[in-house]
């Protein structure tokens, strides 16, 4: 089986990966959370199940007949760091993720920040789509909130997407500033629901897609 990475898929997903001069959004005020110790999950056998749903702009729920299963493969070392390899499925195709947490405080996915457990509240994986399409950045946070799925309450870390306009009009035709959320465990850094969308469901329909995790385990 032919595994991508997740990072590609998800761009493939939304838009095609091509950059252009990045323009600064305003910084979202950063709030006084206190950094977290984050420990990846390594032990072979593990493993997370995860149910996809689309949410539209009234939020109302449709649960889609899509499954995900992801598992920790083993690691491997990949330019003098040793990452954790977890394969499995994203939104259908095969996947694979390759994570280590780097002296920054950054969870890293080939080069891709996923969350920081330190570094709360500062914006992050400035990008501008060729063409002046969008942009985007991300920022972290430990929440004090937790979040709520099918396969219990977790204490998480969230990151929020901000997509804009840099020439500052509408993203969309319901926002300025459309935001996705991702959350992950505060302590193992799994991932507990994630939020993707097409770019014209995020523009045109102010609609997304939301996987949640339903099981898991993880070995000793």
């Amino acid at each position: 089986m032919k595994f991508i990475t997740l990072s590609s898929l998800i761009c493939l997903i939304m838009f095609s990966c091509s950059k252009d001069k990045e323009n600064t959004p305003q910084p979202i005020t950063p709030s006084n959370n206190p950094p977290q110790n984050v420990s990846l999950v390594t032990s072979v056998g593990s493993y997370w199940v995860y149910n996809w749903y689309k949410v539209d702009s009234t939020n109302t729920e449709t649960f889609l007949n899509k499954k995900d299963s992801i598992y920790v493969h083993g690691d491997t070392l990949v330019n003098g760091k040793v990452y954790i390899v977890y394969k499995g499925g994203y939104f259908g195709p095969a996947v694979q993720t390759f994570l280590y947490a780097d002296s920054s405080g950054y969870i890293i996915d080939k080069g891709y920040k996923k969350f920081t457990y330190i570094d709360f509240g500062q914006n992050y994986n400035f990008y501008c789509e060729v063409g002046n399409l969008f942009c985007s950045y991300e920022t972290s946070y430990n929440s004090t909130t937790k979040k709520s799925v099918p396969a219990g309450n977790f204490d998480v870390i969230e990151t929020q997407k901000a997509y804009y306009m840099p020439d500052s009009s509408w993203f969309s035709v319901c926002d300025s500033v459309k935001f996705t959320h991702n959350f992950y465990d505060k302590n193992n850094g799994f991932e507990i629901s994630s939020q993707i969308g097409f770019l014209n469901m995020l523009k045109n329909e102010c609609s997304y897609y939301e996987r949640r995790l339903v099981n898991y385990h993880i070995a000793p």
